[in-house]
C-alpha cells in the first residue's frame, strides 16, 4: 500500500474535480448533486487520520493528507533488514486495540499491511524471515511475509495466549496456551502447517489453577532446537517467578533460575536473563547454564534492566536500561541505555558507537537487530505510539510517523484547507494548498476558522483566541474566551465568555458585551448558564448561540438575536444534557438553523416557527447554495465507523457517499474559487 497522496490527484482536485478513486452509494438520492466534499478518515482504523475528498454524489475519492499507522511490538528480521509491527488503532490510558500486522524497511519506509485482523499483535518472524507467525485475539494465525497465504493454526478449543516462537528449523512452533477444566495453561508445539498440539509443559496442579499461578511465558527454543526455555507463574509485585527449561518433546522439566527475559547463548549451553523481583524491585543480568547450576552476576547499573542478547561469539552479555520500569512502551523519562558486561569481567561497560563491531556482531532477536544492534522500541509520545530505532548509542530515531487530522476548514475562496494535526510534536494548525504541502502555521491550536478575505485564521488555544497570519508567522493573542466567529465583513469576532457572548474588533479594541448576562437557575443544584458557539447569519444582521443552563443541568436552548443582542428569539431546541456538539450552521438565505445533538440533525426556522428532525447524524454543513447538507452517520457496535450522507435541505433524498472507515466532519466546498 502507497500512502503517499498523488500530486496529479491533488492538483485536479483544487481545479475542478477529484480522480476517481472508489465509488459507494445508496439507492436513488437527490438529483444533480454537485461539488467537493473534504471530511476526515482513520482510512481503515490503523491509529492515523487523514483528510479525505469525495464528489458530492459519491462518485470519486482521493486522500488530500496521508500517514504511517501508529505502531508498537516491532521485530526485527532474521537479516535485520525489514521490521514487523502491530498497527495500532488507539491507545487509552490502560489499553491498546490494534488491528494488524504490518511490515516496513529498516529504514521506515515502504510499511505495508500483511495481516489485516483486528485483535492482532506480537508478529514473529520465521527462521528464514519468509513467514510471520501473529496472535490474533486467542488464534494463532500464520502469513507469508508478503501476505499471503494466511491461515488460522490454532483449534477452537485452544486460547492462544501471548508467546510464540519458531524453531531453528522454521517447522515448529512453541505457543502459549490455555484450555478449558484442569489443563490450566501451559506450552505446547505444533507443526508451522498445522496439526496436533503436543503440550510439553507440566500440567499445573490444582492449586496453581485457583492462584492463577498456572500461565507461562517467552518460550525459546536452544539454538540446536532439542530445549525450550519458559517463564512459568504469574509476575506480580513483591514476587519471583522461576526460569524452566525442558526438552522439545516435554520431558526433563527442571527450574533453572527465578528471573525474566531469558535468552538462550549462541552454543546452547548457557542462559542470560534480568533477576527481578517483581515489577519495580531489585533488578540485575545473570548468567547460568542450562541445567540450573553456575550462576553468576554479571553486575548491576543504575536503573531497570531489560533485553539482554549474546555476542555472537558468546562471550558477552548487552543489555539495555531504563530510569523508570519498561514493560511495553518508552517515553522521555525512560531514556534507553546500552551497556555491555563479559563473562570474564563481570563489569558493566557503556557501549559506544563502534563496540557492537569490536565484539562482532550480536545475536540477533526481535529487539536488537543482527546488523549494527539497533534497539527497536515503542515510544509513546501523548495518545500516540510510534516505532522507534534507538543505536547503542542512545540516539533515538522514529521510523513511523503516525498524525491524526481534523477538523478541515475551507477558505472562502475554496482554494486552501486549514485543519488540525495532531501528531507527536503535539497539536499544530496546518494549512493545505494546491501545492500539495500542508504548512504549520501554529502550535497548540484547535477550532480553526478563517477570516472572510481568507488572509487570516482564529484558532483556540488554552482559554484564549488567537489570530495569526494565514501563510505563518507569529501569533497573537487576542482575547480570553471561545468559539471564535467572524462577521461577514471581518472587522470583529464573536465569542461566548462566562454567561454572555462578546464581540471585540479584530484589532483588540471595542470589546463589548452583546448579550444579557443568562440568570441562575434555581432549579439547578450549582454551576451558572453558560453562552457558547455564536455564529453570524451570512448578511451580519442576526447571531445565534447556544446557552446551556449549567454543568448540573446541562439543558441547551437556541437564541437568536440581532447583533447587538436585541430581539433575542428562543428556541427549544430539545437539546438535553448538553450534547449539542457544534455551532449552529445558518442557511444562505438565513432563514433556517442546522444543529446536531445526541447523533440527530435538527433543522430550526430562525424565527422559531419549525422545528424538524431531518436525519439520523451529526457535523451537518450546507452546500454553498443552501439546497443540499451534508452528514456523517455513526454505525456499528461502540459506533466504531461512520458514513457520510447527502440529503435535501428538507431532509428527502439521502445518499451514501462514503462508507467503510471512521469518516466525520464532512464540510463543502465553497462555490467561489
Amino acid at each position: 500500500m502507497d500512502i503517499r497522496p498523488n500530486r496529479l490527484r491533488w492538483l485536479v482536485l483544487l481545479a475542478a474535480v477529484v480522480v476517481p478513486v472508489a465509488a459507494s452509494s445508496s439507492a436513488a438520492g437527490p438529483a444533480a448533486i454537485s461539488g467537493t466534499i473534504v471530511f476526515s478518515s482513520d482510512r481503515g482504523a490503523d491509529g492515523s487520520r487523514e483528510l479525505q475528498a469525495v464528489d458530492a454524489a459519491g462518485r470519486h475519492r482521493t486522500r488530500l493528507t496521508a500517514h504511517s499507522p501508529q505502531g508498537a511490538f516491532a521485530a526485527w528480521s532474521p537479516d535485520g533488514r525489514r521490521i514487523a509491527f502491530t498497527s495500532i488503532e488507539s491507545v487509552s490510558s490502560d489499553e491498546f486495540n490494534s488491528n494488524g500486522i504490518w511490515t516496513m524497511n529498516a529504514d521506515g519506509t515502504g510499511a505495508r499491511p500483511v495481516l489485516e485482523r483486528r485483535g492482532s499483535i506480537y508478529g514473529v518472524w520465521s527462521p528464514g524471515g519468509k513467514r510471520l507467525a501473529a496472535i490474533v485475539g486467542n488464534e494463532l494465525w500464520v502469513v507469508r511475509s508478503d501476505g499471503r497465504q494466511a491461515h488460522r493454526l490454532s483449534p477452537k478449543s485452544i486460547a492462544v495466549d501471548s508467546g510464540v516462537a519458531w524453531s531453528p528449523d522454521g517447522r515448529r512452533l512453541a505457543v502459549t496456551e490455555c484450555r478449558g477444566g484442569r489443563l490450566g495453561c501451559g506450552i505446547s508445539v505444533v507443526r508451522a502447517t498445522g496439526g496436533r498440539w503436543a503440550r510439553i509443559s507440566r500440567r499445573p496442579t490444582p492449586k496453581e489453577i485457583d492462584d492463577e499461578m498456572d500461565e507461562v511465558f517467552e518460550p525459546a527454543w536452544s539454538p540446536d532446537g532439542t530445549r525450550i526455555v519458559f517463564i512459568r507463574g504469574l509476575f506480580d509485585e513483591g514476587t519471583t517467578v522461576p526460569i524452566v527449561v525442558a526438552k522439545s518433546d516435554g520431558k526433563g522439566e527442571h527450574r533453572v533460575a527465578y528471573g525474566d527475559e531469558p535468552r538462550w547463548s549462541p552454543d546452547g549451553t548457557k542462559l542470560a536473563y534480568v533477576a527481578a523481583f517483581g515489577f519495580t524491585g531489585s533488578r540485575g543480568i545473570r548468567v547460568v547454564r542450562a541445567d540450573g547450576t553456575g550462576q553468576q552476576s554479571l553486575g548491576n547499573v543504575a536503573g531497570f534492566e531489560l533485553a539482554p542478547t549474546w555476542s555472537r561469539d558468546g562471550t558477552t552479555v548487552l543489555f539495555a536500561t531504563t530510569r523508570t520500569p519498561q514493560f511495553v512502551f518508552t517515553n522521555d523519562r525512560s531514556r534507553l541505555r546500552f551497556f555491555s558486561s563479559s563473562l570474564r569481567s563481570r563489569a558493566p561497560h557503556r557501549l559506544g558507537r563502534d563496540d557492537v563491531r569490536k565484539l562482532r556482531g550480536v545475536v540477533g532477536d526481535d529487539r536488537w537487530s543482527p546488523r549494527d544492534g539497533t534497539f527497536l522500541t515503542t515510544g509513546q509520545v501523548g495518545a500516540l505510539l510510534r516505532v522507534e530505532a534507538v543505536s547503542v548509542s542512545g540516539r533515538r530515531r522514529p521510523l513511523l510517523a503516525p498524525a491524526r487530522d481534523s477538523a478541515p476548514r475551507w477558505s472562502p475562496d475554496g482554494s486552501r484547507l486549514a485543519f488540525v494535526r495532531r501528531d507527536v510534536g503535539g497539536t499544530g494548525l496546518f494549512v493545505l494548498g494546491a501545492n500539495r504541502r500542508a504548512v504549520r502555521v501554529a502550535k497548540d491550536a484547535l477550532d480553526p476558522a478563517w477570516a472572510p478575505d481568507g488572509r487570516t485564521l482564529s484558532f483556540q488555544r488554552g482559554d484564549a483566541i488567537y489570530l495569526i497570519d494565514a501563510q505563518g508567522g507569529t501569533a497573537r493573542e487576542l482575547v480570553r474566551g471561545s468559539g471564535a466567529a467572524w462577521s461577514p465583513n471581518g472587522t470583529t469576532i464573536l465569542f461566548g465568555r462566562g454567561q454572555a457572548i462578546w464581540s471585540i474588533r479584530t484589532d483588540g479594541s471595542a470589546m463589548s458585551q452583546v448579550t444579557d448576562v443568562f440568570p441562575f437557575d434555581p432549579d439547578c443544584e450549582n454551576g451558572l448558564p453558560a453562552a457558547n458557539a455564536p455564529a453570524w447569519s451570512r448578511d451580519g444582521s442576526r447571531i445565534a448561540f447556544f446557552v446551556t443552563d449549567s454543568p448540573t443541568c446541562g439543558d441547551l436552548s437556541l437564541y437568536v438575536t440581532k447583533t447587538d443582542g436585541s430581539s433575542p428569539v428562543v428556541i427549544d431546541a430539545g437539546i438535553d444534557d448538553d450534547q449539542g456538539r457544534t455551532a449552529p450552521s445558518w442557511s444562505p438565505d438565513g432563514s433556517r438553523i442546522l444543529l446536531d445533538y445526541l447523533g440527530r440533525v435538527l433543522l430550526v426556522a430562525a424565527d422559531g416557527s419549525v422545528r424538524k428532525l431531518i436525519a439520523v447524524g451529526e457535523t451537518p454543513s450546507w452546500s454553498p447554495d443552501g439546497s443540499k447538507i451534508v452528514f456523517a452517520r455513526h454505525r456499528g457496535r461502540g459506533r466504531t465507523q461512520a458514513e457520510v450522507w447527502v440529503m435535501n435541505a428538507d431532509g428527502s433524498g439521502k445518499l451514501r457517499v462514503v462508507t467503510g472507515a471512521l469518516n466525520l466532519e464532512p464540510t463543502w466546498r465553497p462555490t467561489a474559487h
